[in-house]
């Protein structure tokens, strides 16, 4: 099947997925995995590609709005937020609101894992929504920047779903230095001139950014500085590495449902899959470095071998069970009941995260450049778990590696140059 599909499939709008009654994909983990799960994939995105993560904003948002005018169309509603709703009294239009979001959708986010709703304010063109314990921004860093993009494309969808042309934008948030992350539901030109304020962009239209949402978003998380992620990240690690208590929410706990992290990581594959393929590779091949790295510098690797580290970690974090091995070529990882394929119906191999991954952390153990290749992926039918093949990449490849990355960063500085010239003829 198709990864849109696979997706929109994830999405349906079915109460069984509302009342914790369909069967359980993964025998021996369960479908619970730990919160680090995604934030691991979110944190390595923003340190590699930043301005790739907000596009899981405008995916999820047409994939969720989609699911959701499909259910409202079997109910008969379709056309009763255009027509009958301006009816209704003050007071039933705020709570049909409520209904919608701190019954129903509070209920899918808490047995998801994703927060806990609460609606602040309703005005006539403007909804302020409050989630707490926010799943892409707990405990995260100050980064100053909100960054729960994932959140953002949900209530969107939903939101657009009933009131053609709305759109949200995510006004405070935990990685932003507020107490709590808050998302605004409006018409999309009042969300337009909100972000534009809050990113401090001229209030007309400029040529590189066309007033689209999601331009912005990734124009603006270019230029943030999010390194303080790495001791956040690190610190993670220790607390799973050494049996230390995590991070638990009050409400919800250290659990999504793997559901949560299968949505959110196939979305990066729906626009481009190829360059969703190399982000994510690449996301994973730096952080396992870092592991590597900080593993090497506190002296992990005396006391436990690469592979009971890599082995364990899995299992805690309940991303599957692993079998790690040194071969005559390389180290071959194998993953059952891996926790981003357990259970979908694909028809193509989509684990590029933890192929680079397993080559960064070797690469960083060996002092030599590994290459990870997904030999088998869980997800496509007939196969019961993923291989990945780690090995030695050769001097030649090496130096083809080293030109097509110089070639991409003398790309990359010819259009920040275009666009800082196209910037200052739209600001005369």
């Amino acid at each position: 099947m198709e990864i849109k599909k696979v997706l929109e499939k994830l999405w349906e709008h079915e109460p069984k997925l509302w009342n914790g009654s369909e069967e359980v994909s993964r025998k021996e983990l369960g479908d619970n995995v730990d919160y680090f799960s995604l934030r691991q994939i979110q944190s390595s995105i923003l340190l590699f590609d930043p301005s790739f993560l907000p596009k899981n904003y405008s995916i999820i948002k047409s994939i969720v709005g989609d699911s959701s005018k499909k259910w409202i169309s079997k109910r008969g509603l379709s056309n009763f937020y255009e027509e009958e709703f301006k009816e209704l009294e003050k007071y039933e239009k705020e709570d049909l609101i409520k209904s919608i979001f701190e019954e129903h959708q509070n209920e899918i986010f808490k047995r998801f894992g994703l927060g806990s709703i609460d609606i602040t304010e309703i005005q006539e063109n403007q909804i302020k929504i409050r989630v707490d314990e926010c799943v892409e921004a707990y405990k995260s860093s100050n980064i100053g920047h909100p960054i729960c993009y994932n959140v953002t494309g949900i209530l969107a969808g939903e939101i657009n779903a009933r009131f053609d042309g709305w759109d949200c934008f995510e006004k405070s948030c935990l990685a932003n230095g507020d107490s709590y992350c808050e998302f605004i539901l409006a018409p999309q030109e009042h969300i337009i001139r909100q972000i534009r304020s809050f990113l401090d962009l001229p209030t007309r239209g400029s040529l590189t950014l066309r007033g689209e949402i999601t331009n912005m978003l990734s124009e603006s998380a270019r230029k943030k500085d999010y390194s303080p992620i790495l001791e956040e990240m690190a610190n993670y690690v220790l607390y799973l590495m050494k049996d230390l208590k995590s991070y638990t929410r009050p409400q919800l706990g250290t659990k999504i449902n793997i559901k949560t992290l299968q949505q959110f990581y196939l979305a990066f594959f729906i626009e481009d899959f190829e360059r969703g393929s190399e982000i994510l590779y690449g996301a994973g091949f730096e952080q396992g470095k870092r592991l590597g790295k900080m593993l090497s510098g506190i002296g992990f690797e005396e006391e436990m071998s690469l592979r009971n580290i890599l082995e364990k970690l899995y299992e805690r974090l309940g991303l599957g069970l692993l079998r790690f091995r040194e071969t005559e070529t390389g180290y071959r990882a194998e993953v059952k009941e891996c926790a981003l394929c357990s259970g979908l119906d694909l028809d193509k191999k989509i684990c590029f995260f933890n192929s680079g991954f397993f080559a960064g952390i070797v690469s960083t153990m060996e002092n030599e450049k590994y290459h990870g290749s997904e030999e088998m992926c869980l997800g496509v039918p007939s196969n019961d778990l993923c291989i990945h093949k780690i090995t030695p990449v050769s001097k030649k490849q090496r130096e083809k590696e080293e030109e097509e990355t110089q070639e991409e960063e003398e790309t990359e500085e010819k259009e920040k140059d275009k666009k800082g010239g196209n910037k200052k003829l739209d600001e005369n």
